[in-house]
């Protein structure tokens, strides 16, 4: 739903096509929809299946936007659209994937609204530069939002919303909502929390919760995601923007199965990791060509 311009409690209701790889459509999805009460026929929500080969560099998706009306298109997680071949974490390559898609908002007007977990470099203290992947992921959007726990109350179960960038217009307030079993996400009022408060909160937890090991499967997983081989260089990456140590993640390779092979020679030499179950051999052949 969009807010209408004369800013009252009026909603324009807007339709909206999620696309995740995270979520199913049947079991989670469309449950946490009728929960609040959505009009599920503004909803368009492909099943996983269906969404394999759809990237944010696909052009297609404009045609789609056009054909059903589409207000908003979400992608949850974004790691899971990016092009094959593309290194999550190259500004240059990246930038011409978010190219793409501000090219179709503006000729759609439609808004995209991009999902990501923050990263677990827990040194840096800017919550921007937390964002995973590319930096060009925070350069180029014009609004960026942080959900987190509420750091003013003790429910675990209640969080805000609130702005880390907004290109577009005046920051208000953050959003306070709680989720419950039977209504699902509920708000509760709007606020003037900072952010800080909540993102400290989200790396107290994390240091306590998440361990070194478990960073590096979740780094490496990602990387996957969107391709079965992988540049050793691009783990190399990863690890660094992260703050983790490759001798954590050489470990977890061998433990999750991970197999590598090298191409090249000399200077041209380069090594690839591949994912846990394809077929190296294959690999091999297809980066050979």
């Amino acid at each position: 739903m969009l807010f209408s311009p004369d800013g009252d409690a009026k909603v324009i209701p807007a339709k909206t096509l999620y696309l995740s790889f995270e979520n199913d459509r049947a079991s989670v999805i469309r449950p946490r929809l009728e929960k609040m009460g959505a009009n599920l026929d503004n909803i368009i929500a492909p099943d996983i299946k269906d969404l394999c080969g759809l990237t944010l560099g696909d052009t297609s998706l404009e045609d789609v936007i056009r054909e059903h009306s589409i207000s908003l298109v979400v992608f949850d997680p974004v790691q899971s659209f990016i092009d094959r071949g593309v290194d999550f974490h190259n500004a240059s390559q990246i930038r011409r994937l978010l190219d793409n898609l501000a090219v179709i908002a503006s000729g759609t007007g439609c808004s995209i609204l991009l999902l990501c977990h923050p990263n677990k470099k827990s040194s840096d203290p800017n919550p921007l530069n937390r964002i995973m992947g590319s930096s060009d992921f925070r350069n180029q959007a014009r609004s960026i939002m942080l959900t987190g726990h509420d750091p003013e109350s003790k429910n675990q179960k209640s969080f805000i919303l609130g702005h880390m960038k907004l290109s577009v217009g005046e920051e208000g307030l953050g959003i306070r909502f709680h989720v419950t079993n039977i209504d699902g996400a509920v708000i509760d009022d709007f606020c003037d929390v900072s952010l800080e408060k909540i993102f400290q909160i989200m790396q107290s937890k994390r240091g306590k919760t998440a361990s070194k090991k478990q960073q590096a499967r979740d780094l490496l997983a990602n990387l996957f995601s969107t391709s079965q081989h992988v540049p050793l260089e691009w783990v190399e990456r990863a690890a660094e923007q992260a703050d983790a140590s490759m001798q954590t993640v050489y470990r977890v390779k061998k433990e999750m199965g991970i197999q590598h092979f090298s191409d090249g020679f000399s200077a041209n030499k380069k090594t690839f990791w591949v994912a846990p179950g394809a077929d190296i051999e294959a690999v091999k052949v297809k980066v050979s060509r």
